[in-house]
């Protein structure tokens, strides 16, 4: 419980210190893939079986995992520069770092006690939201 909590507040702390100040909102388009005109990706995606996924910031404890895990593969390639199109390719996550699919889900093991979740996406990286049918999405 208190790895999770460490991990939870890491995560709160990572993603408050990349919050944009007034002068980059100000440029932010929305235009490019990456969402503002930089050219790094700032989050985690994966591609896995034709779709993108990102990081759900959401994890799995190990020992509650009921559904038979499987091993798809490891991520080939990184490249922060884009959202991944291609066969586990990823931003920001290494090469060689195992891919997965538990029950329904992708996820990505880093060690330790906890698989890391990631959602579907749609295809300009925004996340499927799981309160709508994504078939009647655009």
């Amino acid at each position: 419980m208190k790895r999770h909590l460490l991990v939870l507040l890491l995560m709160m702390f990572v993603l408050t210190g990349c919050s944009a100040s007034d002068t980059d909102k100000e440029k932010n388009t929305g235009e490019t893939a990456t969402g503002h005109n930089g050219s790094v990706v700032e989050a985690e995606y994966i591609y896995v079986d034709g779709h993108v996924y990102i990081n759900a910031l959401k994890t799995i404890d190990k020992d509650s995992i009921k559904e038979d895990i499987i091993k798809l593969g490891e991520v080939t390639k990184q490249d922060d520069s884009h959202i991944p199109d291609e066969e586990f390719e990823s931003t920001h996550i290494p090469v060689g770092t195992a891919i997965y699919r538990i029950g329904d889900n992708i996820c990505i093991y880093r060690g330790g006690d906890y698989y890391i979740l990631f959602e579907q996406t749609l295809d300009n990286g925004m996340a499927i939201d799981e309160t709508e049918d994504p078939s009647t999405q655009e």
